[in-house]
């Protein structure tokens, strides 16, 4: 069964959370979120692979990655990267 939301992630987007790190909780805390989520397919790579990976988030991850997202305002984060959010973040009912 689908998710009713999902994000999808470059290699440099994710490395770009990893290099935040435990400093803002849109790094540390935010990997932690998504490694709980399931991926889309089956045969999806692992977070450091150079492929995308699409997360698929039940409603209650996708509030606490809106939670990572609001906590400190995407510090350090490319403007694609900060739009990319904030458009799943808009799309959470």
């Amino acid at each position: 069964m689908r998710t009713p939301y999902s994000l999808t992630l470059t290699h440099a987007e994710r490395r770009a959370i990893d290099w935040i790190g435990g400093r803002y909780a849109h790094g540390d805390d935010l990997r932690a979120i998504l490694n709980r989520c399931d991926p889309a397919t089956d045969d999806a790579p692992e977070w450091d692979d150079p492929a995308d990976i699409t997360f698929d988030l039940r409603e209650s991850a996708a509030w606490e990655v809106s939670e990572c997202i609001d906590a400190d305002n995407l510090t350090c984060f490319g403007p694609e990267l900060c739009e990319k959010l904030r458009a799943f973040q808009d799309k959470i009912v």
